[in-house]
């Protein structure tokens, strides 16, 4: 089956995807499937090809599990989902070396392992093995062949798959791309991303708490029509404490006396375009693309540079809408390479344009001067470098670290407690302010964030949402009455 006709079946329907793809199988012809073996003089567990030659690539996935000590059963599951995978691919025809969206071919296999769990289908006319009458296929168990009436032999219909089942096979059929890509390379910067909280072993306080990111199996599934009952836990209401107006400005006016230009940087951009810390440091700046000169330009020069310049990274200037502007990618990258939630979107700053110009310049200015007086210093494509470790790219947790240092520092400056204050806690200001003072539409505000569906930025912000025609202040009230410090308040994350 070509890509084409698979991409028309992800693009309908649910019920129309199910058809699509079920009219598909009943019509093709193949001389077998994937099956697994077991090698008991070596405990490992292999997959074979319909040819009967053994899949190198699977069986590697394999034998790493066995050698991280996978039990037995556990590998014999994977290799179970794997061959579902790997007949999937092989009857739509689909050669991962020509394809450049992973998304799609995922939510291709979900809808075909729904099909297989649903439909009265029967591969007909498909096996030509004339040792064996049975075949390890669809489930667990070995799936018997039954011939008709005219000597032909076909596969007995699959029981049905639940959410849960087919998320724990996109998830194998993931970590099988991942070990593709070890051998050859494909886009697995294509594939959804999703950000989690973890905490700290040996503590339960928010200090102790970062974020990282994992491929999104549940949206996967949710695109390919079948909703999980645990999406639900992504749309509870947020308990985090969100800072009113007037909080943000004192925290943002009296960090900035003491920050340095790269923290600065940091508290404007968590700010104003609503990132992950995950995303954050991973946005790129290109160093060599800066003109020689350019320390030595006039400040208004260097600032007009700046914003006609768009191939310097991740962050430019807008100058059709006259906004600075974030393009929010997946990147690979050293040991924070699954990164995203949702998949590339440009956001655009909604605070101050020549504040967060004027800050975009020192970062600049100072990593020049840096490197031309320590050449011997190892530079690299990103924005977020930190002077204080040798210019090293700032990693998932270096957030967290300055936040909470910075939160300190404030509350000791100010006399107010700003101690509950994270990187987390940027973003979901962000999304109030967007909702409740500048009143964007719950779409807009879905998309900047980065959600995978508008439910998840309604159920999250839930009490934002209802009609209130009240003036700024009263709305700065509510969202403090909302979020009041004696709520309970969790480091969760949407």
């Amino acid at each position: 089956m070509s890509i084409t006709i698979l991409n028309n079946i992800i693009s309908y329907s649910h019920p129309q995807k199910l058809k699509s793809m079920d009219e598909y199988l009943r019509k093709v012809d193949v001389k077998g499937f994937h099956y697994i073996s077991f090698i008991s003089s070596k405990g490992i567990t292999y997959i074979v090809n319909p040819d009967h030659v053994t899949n190198n690539t699977a069986t590697n996935m394999l034998i790493a599990l066995n050698d991280h000590n996978k039990s037995p059963n556990t590998i014999k599951r994977i290799a179970n989902d794997l061959t579902k995978f790997l007949d999937y691919l092989m009857l739509f025809k689909i050669n991962l070396d020509e394809i450049m969206d992973l998304e799609d071919i995922l939510i291709g296999f979900a809808v075909y392992l729904q099909v297989l769990g649903t439909s009265s289908i029967k591969v007909q006319k498909s096996i030509e093995w004339s040792l064996i009458d049975y075949v390890p296929l669809v489930d667990d168990s070995i799936q018997e062949l039954v011939s008709n009436e005219y000597g032909q032999k076909y596969i007995t219909q699959s029981s049905g798959y639940t959410a849960d089942h087919i998320v724990q096979h996109i998830q194998n059929a993931i970590k099988y791309l991942e070990q593709y890509n070890e051998e050859k390379a494909i886009p697995l910067n294509t594939i959804p991303r999703k950000s989690i909280s973890n905490k700290s072993t040996f503590s339960s306080t928010i200090k102790d708490t970062y974020d990282s990111t994992v491929y999104d199996a549940n949206y996967i599934l949710a695109r390919s029509g079948l909703n999980h009952s645990n999406t639900n836990k992504l749309a509870k209401p947020t308990k985090e404490r969100i800072p009113s107006l007037s909080e943000m400005n004192i925290f943002m006016s009296v960090s900035k006396e003491k920050n340095t230009f790269i923290h600065n940087l940091l508290l404007l951009t968590l700010k104003g375009f609503g990132l992950r810390s995950a995303e954050v440091s991973n946005i790129k700046f290109f160093d060599s693309l800066i003109p020689a000169n350019f320390l030595s330009l006039p400040y208004d020069q260097a600032i007009s540079f700046l914003k006609n310049s768009k191939n310097l990274g991740d962050i430019y200037y807008n100058n059709s809408i006259k906004r600075w502007t974030c393009n929010v990618v997946i990147a690979e990258g050293r040991d924070y390479s699954k990164r995203n939630k949702s998949g590339s979107r440009e956001v655009s700053y909604i605070f101050e344009q020549e504040e967060f110009s004027a800050a975009l310049y020192l970062v600049i200015r100072e990593r020049l001067l840096i490197f031309r007086a320590k050449p011997n210093l190892e530079t690299s494509n990103f924005l977020f470098l930190n002077p204080r470790n040798k210019m090293k790219a700032f990693k998932n947790y270096t957030s967290n670290n300055i936040i909470t240092s910075m939160s300190k520092r404030v509350s000791k400056a100010s006399g107010i407690a700003f101690s509950w204050i994270h990187p987390h806690t940027f973003r979901h200001y962000f999304a109030t302010y967007l909702l409740r003072i500048k009143k964007f539409t719950l779409d807009d505000v879905s998309r900047m964030l980065g959600h995978s569906d508008t439910d998840v930025t309604r159920g999250t912000y839930i009490h934002y949402l209802e009609e209130d025609t009240s003036d700024e202040g009263n709305i700065i009230e509510k969202i403090k009455d909302a979020y009041s410090s004696d709520r309970e308040v969790t480091n969760g994350l949407d």
